[in-house]
């Protein structure tokens, strides 16, 4: 009980692992029921979030495992990070450095040191912390309480609701890379050129803040011009009126909630296979108007802010921006997901497969026995 009271979290894992063998035991008597006149289905494992280790038994019977959370998920967007910061800094955080602010996934501001659970300021609780989080994503996904209030982010909504229609470029590129700082300043040097309203969602690394890697006196200069922030809405940003163009990374999913709205792309692939979409937006579909094709983020290439602003001055122009077609392909994502749209019907159809499937399989066991 000694480690309990230091570092309860560090002892629950232990005493978890050490129930694995009973828990392996239990599912091994219920799978191999499967066999009787009264079989029990297993579909999978719905584990605390304490209780993650258990995820690798799981694994052993191919038993998918949900993390039933109870925290709200923002919490989830700190296990993501607890990881990512072990592997720089290898060691607890410490509350002498209580204002140091922390780029957290989920979180629109930068969170102080000082907000964190204080479990976290411990040496064996904090391992006991990064031990859970690094299980996370094993898991086949995660459940928690949520209620229907709106998620949009409020200031960055109103600060939109201030625009003129059709005013503002959107800038984003992805959740998975960073951007440099000297490139960066190059897109924040491009904007002041151009001197037209802006929206734009920076990913720093964790160690880093959004407005400290940012030209000096820059957020001073573009006041009521723009709004730089940390993560960002994006489907409620495209969906709102002020928005006329978006710059991105052409991610599929952006590239696919762009064309939901019928808002204009100019393409800056950074990795993965965004080079490809940007080929096929520009070239196959004359859908998005092309700053890079080819550009890739590994190579360290600095896109400078002439060319920045040169694409970005032509997607606010709007004269080379494919409209008609966009507002087209915006109909037709409309109209697919509707209830009785192709993409709605393609699910439906995915999942009577399913069940049918599910069916023939009971009905030959049925027959062997």
């Amino acid at each position: 009980m000694e480690l309990f009271a230091k570092a309860p979290e560090a002892y629950i894992l232990e005493f978890v692992k050490k129930m694995a063998p009973l828990v392996r035991d239990a599912l091994s008597t219920l799978l191999s029921s499967r066999n009787g006149s009264d079989p029990v289905r297993v579909a999978g494992l719905v584990l605390d979030f304490l209780c993650v280790p258990l995820i690798d038994v799981g694994n052993e019977f191919n038993l998918p495992s949900h993390v039933f959370l109870t925290f709200s998920a923002r919490f989830l967007g700190l296990m993501k990070y607890l990881p990512e910061r072990h592997r720089r800094v290898k060691s607890e955080l410490h509350w002498s450095s209580g204002e140091e602010e922390n780029t957290i996934p989920g979180f629109a501001s930068s969170v102080p040191t000082r907000v964190l659970p204080p479990g976290l300021f411990n040496g064996e609780r904090y391992e006991g912390w990064v031990e859970l989080a690094d299980k996370y994503p094993q898991a086949k996904g995660i459940l928690w309480v949520r209620f229907s209030a709106p998620t949009i982010l409020r200031g960055i909504m109103r600060w939109l609701d201030e625009q003129a229609e059709s005013s503002v470029v959107f800038l984003c590129f992805g959740s998975m890379k960073n951007l440099s700082v000297s490139q960066i300043k190059e897109i924040a040097q491009a904007l002041e050129i151009v001197g037209c309203r802006f929206l734009w969602s920076i990913r720093t690394d964790p160690k880093d803040d959004s407005y400290e890697i940012l030209p000096d006196g820059f957020m001073n200069r573009v006041v009521g011009q723009g709004l730089v922030c940390g993560w960002a809405p994006q489907v409620e940003i495209l969906a709102h009126k002020a928005i006329k163009g978006f710059v991105s990374h052409c991610g599929w999913n952006s590239i696919l909630e762009s064309l939901r709205f019928g808002v204009p792309i100019v393409t800056w692939p950074l990795s993965a296979e965004q080079q490809l979409n940007a080929f096929t937006m520009v070239t196959e579909l004359g859908l998005a108007l092309e700053m890079r094709l080819d550009y890739v983020l590994a190579h360290g290439e600095i896109v400078k802010a002439d060319e920045i602003a040169k694409a970005v001055l032509s997607l606010m122009d709007g004269e080379d921006v494919p409209r008609r077609k966009l507002k087209e392909i915006a109909e037709a994502a409309k109209e697919a997901a509707m209830d009785d749209g192709s993409s709605f019907v393609a699910v439906k159809r995915f999942i009577e497969k399913l069940l049918s499937v599910m069916d023939y399989s009971n009905s030959r066991e049925n027959v062997v026995h």
